[in-house]
């Protein structure tokens, strides 16, 4: 136990002093980093008593073992420790960070994908402005990784959030699958010039092709009545605050019809249906899976 502990001690201290490492848990979460980012695992902790219960675990310390990168059983009290949560569902990894992107880095890419004619046939981004709720961004890249979305833009979320373990764990892995573009941002918040300065980033991406579309609970065509183009881009604001009046009146408005009987949808649900309608209508692959077979 003490041993275990002092494992546990000196992973913790390494991960605050280097600032590029980051506790991932939660099965599914562990298991797309190992899928997709096995070189970038540093370290494995399991709870003694489910490691030789879920085969998926036992593949896992196999995988760990077999390439001599260091795992260790422990209690579950001392994985809630480690974690810092509850729901840790019996498995932390350390792991190095994601590449940290931003707003410029998706102007770049987009702008290179003009000029040299390698434009998708369908894009759909999603924009959150002022959310900061780390399970509603997991639920929202999980949803988005399910419909295949392009990428997710943050505006006013620190970077902290992004790195939080309640938002890898609530995304399922969908943290892996879909891009992250952060606003770079300076310590204050909400002040005129950024305003202003997320007004011309979306007018340029409209000048890219994208159809911008503000979100609204009591204003705008219905989502299932409008034809969404190849090129989209949703915005969405925080529930307690709504979308900045910027971009509320600079962009057309949709909302998600419904009965009236309630306010409105919480903001991963609202996005789970805005990419679900996109990959609807664009998806060759739901084309696939709806056609009759012959």
């Amino acid at each position: 136990m003490k041993k275990t502990q002092k494992i546990i001690q000196n992973n913790t201290q390494k991960k605050f002093q280097a600032n590029s490492e980051i506790r991932i848990y939660g099965l599914n979460a562990c298991e797309k980093v190992i899928e997709r980012r096995f070189m970038d695992c540093v370290c494995l902790f399991v709870d003694e008593k489910l490691f030789n219960k879920f085969k998926k675990i036992q593949k896992i310390l196999k995988l760990f073992s077999e390439n001599k990168k260091p795992y260790h059983l422990v209690s579950s009290e001392e994985l809630e420790s480690l974690s810092q949560s509850t729901h840790h569902e019996g498995i932390v990894l350390v792991a190095k960070k994601h590449k940290t992107l931003n707003v410029n880095d998706l102007l770049s890419k987009l702008r290179k994908n003009v000029q040299t004619t390698k434009q998708s046939h369908k894009e759909i981004y999603i924009a959150l402005d002022r959310v900061t709720n780390p399970h509603n961004i997991g639920a929202i890249l999980r949803s988005m990784a399910h419909f295949r979305c392009d990428g997710l833009i943050l505006l006013g979320c620190p970077k902290s959030i992004v790195d939080s373990g309640a938002m890898i764990r609530t995304a399922e892995g969908g943290h892996e699958s879909v891009p992250i573009y952060l606003e770079d941002l300076g310590p204050q918040n909400n002040l005129p010039n950024e305003n202003l300065g997320r007004l011309k980033f979306f007018q340029e991406l409209r000048s890219l092709g994208f159809d911008i579309l503000s979100t609204s609970s009591h204003q705008g065509e219905s989502l299932f009545h409008y034809t969404l183009k190849p090129k989209t881009i949703f915005l969405f604001g925080a529930e307690d605050l709504g979308l900045s009046p910027e971009l509320l009146k600079a962009f057309p408005s949709i909302q998600i019809s419904g009965s009236g009987n309630v306010e409105s949808l919480n903001v991963s649900v609202a996005t789970a249906l805005c990419a679900g309608q996109f990959y609807q209508t664009y998806s060759q692959d739901h084309l696939k899976n709806t056609l009759p077979k012959k």
